[in-house]
């Protein structure tokens, strides 16, 4: 009998109680769907034709979603994101053989086992996406910037895949970033100047198909000295430090202390006049805090005026932060004067400034002359000066160095530079010395000495050659009696001449020379007769003529050759001649 425990409060008071729940445990091995099926169809988008894959599978009991993965001609396995679904597309398919592997999950996240289907031909598009086109380098303010183009068709381009490596051989290539489509053009920022990567690009389409690498291409980071020195004093110029290094100095002290008193800064002025003559020592000190923004600021001014000529120097330190999170601390120098009309400065600016986020630390200096000294013997020597945008220094020493042009007024050499011995060195007059060389281009002497060069091409001689000594068959004279006689190979073709080969025997004999197991000359004696009457006498004469015969054979280069000579008649030597071919 079904027995409800909620029966009495219904009876009772009427009350409304809702069936409890009951919990079903699902099984712990999920199984996967029975069966996938792999179909295609085709459209018309923008008058192009293009063909989607669709994968399906059955139900399986209890699933509550599934993961997959998919491949085409026995490629990378790429994954079908969870779904709840039954089935899953691939959009501008490629031709080839498709396969699927499909797993269920259930609610407990068990999953069962992948089922896989069969491999199923179909017929999209040709071939994988084409390379990027134009894959190019630019060099930019410390940093290098990758542009490149798409060839046509190619609007189902999901990224441009972007490796880098430091050699030109790709070892140790590493991936810089992947850009979606249609963007075209990136930056890698943050280089020092002159540092240089190797760059290649793909492009990967929206079902996971890659096109071909393209070759590497190199890149630089600007190393034009004059346009780093411009663009990075620009940039410097457009920040507080900057603005501040470049302000003039405010000789009006009345100007200075009236807006002090305006924003309630604390003031201190010393001051002594006769005539003309004026001396003043100015002290500021400014606080200010708003519901955005806190500032202090200290200014210190010494000046000395004598009519319309003044001297002033003055030093300020700054300290801002607003609730933005921008802020700056700056401690700034001027010395100017003002004579005949015209105001002359000298100053120095130190700063760590950030803005939206980035931070930045200067050191600046605003003279038309800096000049270092070392103090020595009792007097100071200047050991590095910059002058009118010019650097001097009587010594220097640079780990790593980039120069554009160099101006060498004696000679430039290696540290381990020992004459005739190591290293290298070159000369004001045009004398150099390396330990070797490698040249990928032209080269022009009018004398000098070689030793232990190879020829590896061919060589063209205008004029006269002497020679002490060849090695190598030119032309090379042999001398044997019957035998054997073994010629070394060489690394070129070769003719092998017999110039004569004699016979001479009182019977029918035979004598003959081979290369290699070929016979290559071969000489007999023939047989004569002569008949004739002498005083009416019948007379017969008989006997053999000997022969000279010559003949020739081919030798391929590095192959050895093995001369044999056989002689049946009288001892004769022979002579064999190898000519290069």
């Amino acid at each position: 009998m079904y027995h409800d425990p909620d029966k009495y409060e219904r009876i009772d008071t009427g009350a409304r109680i809702d069936e409890r729940p009951i919990s079903v445990i699902p099984a712990s091995v999920q199984q996967p769907p029975n069966s996938i099926r792999i179909e295609s169809f085709s459209f018309v988008q923008q008058g192009i034709s293009t063909t989607t894959v669709r994968i399906a599978w059955e139900k399986a009991d209890g699933a509550a979603a599934y993961v997959g993965e998919w491949r085409r001609d026995s490629g990378n396995w790429i994954s079908i994101p969870r779904t709840a679904s039954l089935g899953f597309e691939i959009s501008n398919a490629y031709s080839g053989r498709y396969q699927a592997r499909i797993k269920a999950i259930n609610s407990f996240d068990i999953p069962s086992l992948f089922i896989s289907s069969e491999e199923v031909n179909i017929a999209g598009k040709q071939g994988n996406p084409p390379a990027p086109l134009a894959f190019r380098t630019t060099p930019i303010f410390f940093g290098i910037q990758l542009d490149w183009g798409f060839s046509a068709n190619t609007s189902d381009t999901l990224k441009t895949e972007i490796q880098y490596s430091e050699t030109h051989d790709g070892e140790g290539v590493m991936l810089l970033a992947d850009i979606p489509y249609p963007q075209r053009t990136h930056a890698l920022q943050g280089l020092a100047a002159g540092v240089a990567f190797y760059f290649r690009a793909r492009l990967v389409d929206k079902s996971g198909n890659p096109s071909p690498w393209t070759e590497f291409v190199r890149g630089e980071s600007s190393s034009d000295a004059s346009w780093l020195t411009d663009a990075a004093g620009n940039q410097f110029m457009t920040t507080e430090a900057g603005k501040r290094l470049e302000g003039q100095i405010d000789f009006t002290t009345e100007a200075i202390m009236e807006n002090a008193s305006l924003i309630g800064s604390v003031v201190q002025h010393q001051l002594k006049e006769n005539g003309e003559m004026r001396a003043e020592i100015l002290e500021v000190r400014t606080t200010q805090v708003t519901d955005s923004k806190a500032f202090a600021e200290k200014m210190e001014k010494v000046q000395a005026d004598v009519g319309k000529n003044a001297a002033a120097v003055q030093t300020k330190a700054t300290a801002v932060f607003d609730v933005s999170g921008n802020g700056y601390a700056i401690y700034d120098i001027g010395a100017g004067i003002n004579f005949n009309g015209q105001f002359y400065k000298a100053g120095m600016a130190i700063s760590t400034e950030v803005k939206n986020g980035k931070v930045e630390t200067h050191f600046a200096v605003r003279a038309n002359q800096f000049t270092v000294v070392n103090p020595t013997n009792e007097k100071s020597e200047p050991v590095f000066v910059i002058k009118n945008g010019q650097v001097l220094t009587n010594s220097l020493f640079v780990e790593d160095g980039s120069i554009t042009n160099a101006k060498i007024g004696n000679y430039i050499q290696s540290r381990n530079y020992v004459a005739g011995r190591s290293g290298w060195k070159i000369d004001k007059n045009g004398f150099a010395e390396f330990e070797n060389i490698k040249a990928r281009g032209e080269i022009n002497a009018t004398s000098g000495s070689l030793r232990k060069v190879t020829i590896e091409e061919d060589c063209e001689i205008k004029g006269t050659l002497s020679v002490n000594n060849i090695v190598g068959d030119i032309v090379k004279v042999y001398a044997m009696d019957a035998g054997d006689l073994t010629i070394p190979p060489s690394p070129f073709d070769r003719v092998i001449v017999i110039p004569a080969l004699q016979i001479s025997a009182k019977s029918s004999k035979q004598a003959w020379v081979s290369l290699n197991g070929n016979v290559i000359c071969r000489a007999r004696t023939y047989g004569v007769s002569m008949h004739g009457y002498t005083n009416g006498n019948g007379l017969s004469v008989g006997g053999y003529v000997p022969s000279i015969i010559t003949g020739y054979g081919t030798l391929p280069k590095n192959t050895q050759g093995n001369i044999r000579y056989y002689q049946e008649g009288d001892s004769f030597m022979i002579t064999i001649l190898a000519f290069k071919a």
